[in-house]
């Protein structure tokens, strides 16, 4: 009878300290995780607080509340998604039955412009390096900082020279097809961009970062800078170009969704409207200020000529990065309706973006199913 009383007794006392376990644990969840529900023409938006770290997640939900698709939105405020669907913007909703896709990358993102929403989200935060992609924030910084591109001369001096390839005239170096750029050479800035953009040509870069800052490290700080303006969390930009940075190749890094965040951001920024028309020239030369050195680039997208809905794209590639690209193409049903997609160390990078565009454009419905 002792020995009942005794068990009845431990039982009570284990159940109580189970019950206090659990409200302990419970309290500290809700500290760190606050969460707010806005129900905005048909999608339902949630607002994670973690640590004052804003998440947002679009919620396609149908006339029973069923979560029906789930995308993420990154940014500082609920209110700037309520807005964008105010504005007009459609989330995306991927088909009843529809599962996942697979890119053969570390990372890869897919994000649709109007809305915001995540598409496709493989590792999309992971801090990587992303080697030429970075050549699109020294195009932001770029355009901010030069008021006249047409008009502005660039002195070319002995460290532009000395970049490694790719380099205007030399895509490789194996392979020259023209006149490449010499000390003391005087060439215009919306001709380096160029370069800089379709061929991905470094000492384009490394030209432009040190017209506009003097040094190399001093446009990096000034790429850093935009990258906080733009409310990027995984990233920092160590030089213009996006080549290694042998001393410190882990100081240097972004992440795939960051890179299409700062694409998004342009697209949607009539300042930036100058680039776009860049990614669809096949091949281009261009003369010295003097006219004395004639200087050739050509695109270093495969797919130019044959995805007809390709907007733009931009490659990389080093040791570090492998093989890295981002891509803009436009909804075949809709050509207003645009997705950015990026991949980070693919070497069949190409062969997969198609394949993920193909996948979004044919699950995903862009219909404001009010």
């Amino acid at each position: 009878m002792k020995t009942l009383k005794w068990v009845n007794v431990s039982s009570i006392i284990m159940f109580t300290l189970s019950s206090v376990a659990w409200v302990f644990l419970a309290t500290d969840y809700f500290k760190v995780q606050k969460v707010s529900e806005v129900d905005v023409k048909g999608a339902k938006i949630v607002a994670n607080d973690r640590q004052g770290v804003k998440t947002r997640k679009i919620k396609q939900v149908d006339k029973n509340n069923s979560i029906l698709d789930e995308a993420m939105i990154t940014s500082e405020a609920v209110t700037e998604a309520e807005a964008l669907v105010d504005q007009g913007a459609v989330v995306p909703r991927k088909e009843d039955g529809v599962g996942s896709t697979y890119v053969r990358a570390k990372a890869a993102v897919a994000i649709d412009v109007d809305s915001e929403a995540i598409l496709h989200n493989q590792n999309a935060s992971k801090k990587l390096a992303i080697a030429s992609l970075t050549k699109l924030m020294t195009a932001l910084v770029t355009v901010d900082k030069i008021h006249n591109l047409k008009s502005e001369v660039v002195t070319i001096d002995q460290e532009v020279c000395h970049t490694p390839t790719s380099i205007i005239g030399c895509p490789t170096s194996s392979y020259c097809f023209s006149d490449t750029l010499s000390v003391g050479e005087k060439v215009y800035a919306q001709d380096l961009l160029e370069a800089m953009l379709s061929n991905s040509a470094n000492d384009a870069a490394v030209a432009l970062g040190k017209h506009v800052a003097g040094s190399q490290k001093d446009f990096a700080k000034l790429m850093n800078k935009k990258a906080k303006e733009i409310g990027l969390k995984n990233t920092h930009f160590c030089n213009p170009s996006g080549l290694d940075d042998d001393d410190h190749p882990k100081d240097c890094y972004s992440s795939a969704e960051d890179v299409a965040r700062i694409v998004v951001y342009a697209l949607k920024n009539d300042k930036y409207k100058v680039l776009w028309p860049i990614f669809r020239v096949k091949e281009r030369w261009f003369n010295s200020v003097d006219g004395k050195k004639k200087h050739r680039y050509a695109s270093t997208n495969i797919l130019l000529d044959t995805m007809s809905n390709c907007e733009g794209a931009k490659t990389g590639f080093t040791y570090e990065a492998g093989k890295t690209l981002m891509m803009i193409a436009d909804n075949p049903q809709d050509k207003n309706k645009k997705v950015v997609a990026v991949i980070l160390n693919d070497p069949y990078r190409f062969d997969d973006v198609q394949k993920l565009f193909n996948w979004i454009f044919e699950n995903y419905s862009w219909k404001n199913n009010l």
